[in-house]
């Protein structure tokens, strides 16, 4: 898609109905370079009804897209959008589920990564420093699908996880030995903990973090 202000645009001479037997656009100039016709400009009412997306709604297509009812403009699921079309629907999605559009993480159309700040991870900057996360592609966001400290589906560094476990050990006879903390780390990651009764002993992350399973002696010797 390519918005008429990006180029040189002159009257047309065609009838509507000849170009649009749809009746979806009205024709209102052709494109010219080099002094020969390229495409045709047409504008459409019902992308005209928001104006922050498509501007005036005027858009370039060709005599034989127009015939064969293809649609040049946004009403179409495959129209081409600029990054700054992108930079507006990425923004509605996040606004929708309450979180604020920074800017871009990388920018590949629909499936561009967007910037976003969540404000209750920011409320624990040792976690998650500004609380700046990456989204996914756009059908992704449209489906609410976002990752961020405050859901289940985030995954956690590995100094988070340092964090995490000094948090959770905190006051406890427990602590972890972080140089056995993969850099890779995953729930079903074997890590470290120390004793101060027994010594070391191991455990899979994710029993430590979700069912708080300490050493195995300490819980023989509270049994008999």
């Amino acid at each position: 898609m390519l918005l008429a202000n990006d180029v040189n645009i002159g009257p047309s001479k065609y009838d509507n109905q000849y170009l649009d037997p749809l009746k979806l656009y009205k024709v209102v100039g052709k494109v010219i370079n080099d002094n020969r016709v390229i495409s045709y400009v047409v504008s459409c009412e019902q992308c005209r009804k928001d104006k922050e997306l498509n501007g005036e709604a005027l858009f370039t297509t060709s005599i034989s897209n127009l015939k064969g009812g293809q649609m040049p403009c946004c009403c179409s699921t495959s129209s081409l959008k600029t990054e700054d079309q992108w930079e507006v629907l990425y923004r509605r999605a996040l606004t929708n589920l309450k979180l604020d559009f920074i800017g871009w993480h990388s920018y590949k159309g629909s499936k561009s990564s967007a910037l976003f700040k969540c404000e209750t991870c920011a409320l624990d900057p040792e976690m998650y420093g500004d609380g700046i996360f990456p989204t996914g592609a756009y059908n992704k966001l449209l489906l609410g699908q976002v990752s961020c400290g405050c859901t289940t589906n985030f995954r956690n560094t590995k100094e988070q996880i340092v964090i995490r476990l000094r948090r959770l050990l905190h006051g406890t006879k427990y602590s972890v030995l972080e140089e056995s903390i993969p850099d890779n780390v995953k729930t079903n990651s074997t890590v470290q903990l120390l004793c101060n009764q027994h010594g070391l002993f191991k455990k899979f992350l994710g029993h430590v973090l979700y069912k708080e399973s300490g050493c195995q002696q300490c819980a023989k010797e509270a049994a008999s």
